[in-house]
């Protein structure tokens, strides 16, 4: 029955020592306002993902979270803080576990063999401007000479040599150059060398090497922000 006094419903059951009380519903319309829109949320989210519920989409969310956070800090230790010298630590550590730790090694199904000669600690200076002011590092060409007269001398048992340096000027060393050049028209005579030119992307021309031989390009064509451009080797 109803209080008038105190706006109270009472409902009384058989038992006479139990009796409930509650207010009546204050603004009902304000709720199913706010009901309403998580009504929808909740069912597209169900159209979407069949049987989600608010706690697995919380779950999910933070799992978005947390492996875009790594990823971003990943690319940002990689490339910012310590080159690609952690991403070769990384490998050799598990190429260790997988030879070592598992005994476990992938077969390439293939017995040709590839040799890397990695020319980045060996540059020179160049100078960039008339006045001596400015420098630019280039490979040292005398170093890389000498590295291909000795594939020079061993042409039976090389296949083919790739030069992914592309030779933009000359050095401040004729003779090096000279020697480079030499060992370059070998290759080319035995048909077992290249080196990459450079498309000019802006005035629409090939720009070969100062070297004579054959040449090749190694760009390909990217994109950012719907900006198309060439992506490219360094200069040497």
């Amino acid at each position: 029955m109803i209080n008038p006094l105190y706006g109270l419903v009472l409902y009384l059951s058989d038992n006479p020592r139990v009796m409930k009380t509650r207010s009546p519903e204050k603004n009902p319309d304000r709720k199913r306002i706010v009901k309403a829109p998580l009504q929808r949320i909740r069912s597209f989210l169900n159209f979407l993902f069949p049987g989600i519920t608010w706690l697995k989409g919380l779950l999910m969310s933070m799992h978005s979270v947390w492996m875009i956070t790594v990823a971003l800090l990943w690319l940002g230790h990689v490339n910012y803080m310590d080159g690609f010298e952690f991403m070769n630590d990384f490998f050799n550590m598990r190429s260790f576990f997988k030879e070592y730790v598992f005994k476990s090694s992938v077969s390439s199904g293939s017995n040709d063999k590839f040799l890397f000669i990695n020319t980045s600690r060996n540059n020179e200076l160049l100078p960039y401007d008339n006045d001596n002011t400015i420098n630019t590092v280039i490979t040292d060409r005398a170093v890389l000479a000498s590295k291909l007269k000795i594939l020079n001398e061993n042409q039976d048992k090389v296949k083919f040599v790739i030069c992914d340096i592309f030779f933009e000027s000359p050095s401040a060393d004729k003779i090096a150059d000279s020697l480079l050049q030499a060992e370059i028209k070998k290759l080319t005579a035995a048909n077992k060398f290249v080196m990459p030119g450079f498309y000019n992307d802006v005035e629409k021309e090939l720009v070969k090497p100062v070297f004579a031989g054959e040449t090749g390009l190694s760009q390909y064509r990217s994109s950012f922000l719907n900006i198309q451009f060439l992506k490219s080797l360094l200069n040497d």
